[in-house]
């Protein structure tokens, strides 16, 4: 029953903005803001991983795009393990109210940057 239950969350939809996740911290900076990752979302085929992360501003922000302040941001990842790389598969980004302020857009493969956030990803998804 338990494990059903971790299943169903862990493959709900990222429309439903953060609160149906279980975040774990990744990583803080004092100057932007911080991001977490649910483990529970975190799924494996053919050496690539693919995660769901957080990111939340310091401070409500408006982003290019956007008309309204982003809170936080969800945001599905897949990464290559071996090429130490990632691309964004999609995701949002929400107001204060949890209402989608503007959708993620996918981009394609990109290395992995040492002093960005994604290094502390790939540790907890590709050991």
């Amino acid at each position: 029953m338990m494990i059903a239950a971790i299943a169903a969350a862990g493959a709900m939809s990222l429309a439903q903005g953060a609160s149906a996740y279980f975040w774990e911290s990744l990583v803080s900076s004092d100057q932007i803001g911080s991001w977490a990752y649910d483990p529970l979302t975190v799924s494996a085929s053919g050496g690539v991983s693919q995660v769901t992360v957080k990111f939340t501003p310091l401070q409500p922000t408006v982003w290019p795009g956007s008309t309204q302040p982003v809170a936080y941001a969800v945001h599905r990842y897949a990464i290559n393990c071996a090429a130490n790389t990632f691309a964004t598969l999609g995701g949002g980004n929400y107001g204060v109210d949890g209402s989608v302020v503007s959708p993620a857009q996918a981009a394609p493969s990109q290395p992995v940057q040492a002093g960005s956030f994604m290094p502390y990803v790939v540790r907890k998804v590709c050991n």
